[in-house]
């Protein structure tokens, strides 16, 4: 009998230092990691800080997939890839070389019940919301009972964020820019 699929999405982040070297290096080593056997990125998008973080515009993505691991598995490769660019432990409104954040995971599964899934701002933020459209034009969030569409439509967020990159192919990474 084979392992149990998870449909999982990721929100990366960063506004400080060479964000999108760490937002390729944090995709490579997500995509990796232990129980991904599939995964797409969203092109990559320029955002301004929301929620009182500090420092310049953000470039941000989604990452989605399907993976074998649990909540745990998915919570410790997160913390590691932003512990690997240099991330804080801490934020509270600090810039950030990397933030990680677990947009759903589903099913959840036990474990790390100290997390809220679907995250709780994520219908909050454009800057979430617009990547994961343009992955799941089609179909309901898990756990939200709505699609993407509709969610972006009724986002309180109106901030503009614009799209600097084009997603690369299924599986695949954006380039790697010398």
């Amino acid at each position: 009998m084979g392992r149990l699929t998870r449909e999982f999405a990721l929100g990366l982040g960063s506004n400080v230092g060479d964000r999108r070297s760490f937002l390729l290096e944090a995709a490579r080593r997500l995509s990796r990691a232990g129980g991904v056997v599939d995964f797409q990125l969203s092109g990559i998008y320029l955002s301004q800080p929301w929620g009182g973080v500090r420092g310049g515009p953000f470039l941000n993505a989604v990452m989605t997939g399907v993976t074998t691991a649990g909540l745990p598995e998915l919570v410790e490769a997160c913390l590691e890839a932003e512990a690997l660019a240099g991330a804080p432990e801490s934020k509270n409104g600090a810039p950030r070389t990397l933030d990680v954040d677990i947009l759903y995971l589903d099913p959840r599964g036990p474990g790390a019940e100290w997390i809220i899934l679907p995250h709780p701002r994520m219908h909050l933020r454009r800057f979430v919301l617009e990547p994961l459209l343009s992955l799941r034009p089609e179909g309901s969030i898990p756990g939200l009972g709505a699609g993407c569409e509709a969610l972006v439509a009724e986002c309180p967020d109106r901030s503009h964020i614009t799209l600097l990159e084009e997603a690369p192919s299924r599986g695949r990474l954006w380039p790697y820019v010398v």
